[in-house]
């Protein structure tokens, strides 16, 4: 098996540096990404963060541990692919960054709904700098929300003319 045709069987997947992804496990309900994915020398290597073993995440993959090696046992031997980059996938792209963009909004909404009503009478100026602070950052986090949705929005339009076209 091909990295790529590994990583097209995951959610959520992110690259974090080279030769290295993140993605959902597939084995357990994973909201945020504790899959790790790495090139390895003889195979993909992949970890659960949350503790899921090799046998449970390959086998919800529908894969047998063999799968992931590159010189597979079945007798002949396979040198390691070349890494033939795939287009990428602009539909998730842009669904990650509107996931991205909800998640900065609602951290953002939290703090704003938790500064709401406070008295602040009896507060230090230490105290009210920290609050000051947790407030410019959820600003910048509704800022940076709308970023990646005009981001996605763009993506996405350009991936349905793109697709339009090609018809």
């Amino acid at each position: 098996m091909t990295l790529h045709a590994l990583l097209d069987r995951l959610d959520a997947v992110r690259a974090r540096g080279h030769g290295r992804w993140s993605a959902r496990c597939p084995s357990h309900p994973d909201r945020t990404p504790s899959l790790s994915v790495t090139e390895g020398e003889k195979g993909i290597l992949v970890k659960c963060w949350a503790g899921c073993t090799l046998e449970q995440i390959v086998e919800a993959l529908g894969l047998n541990i063999h799968d992931l090696f590159y010189d597979r046992p079945s007798g002949r031997r396979t040198n390691r692919p070349d890494l033939i980059p795939h287009p990428p996938d602009w539909r998730r792209q842009s669904l990650d960054l509107l996931a991205h963009a909800e998640a900065l909004r609602l951290r953002a909404e939290r703090v704003f709904e938790a500064a709401r009503g406070l008295d602040i009478t009896g507060w230090s100026d230490r105290d009210l700098d920290e609050a000051l602070r947790a407030l410019a950052w959820s600003y910048e986090c509704c800022e940076q929300a709308t970023l990646l949705e005009d981001v996605a929005f763009t993506i996405r339009h350009r991936w349905l003319h793109a697709k339009r076209s090609a018809r």
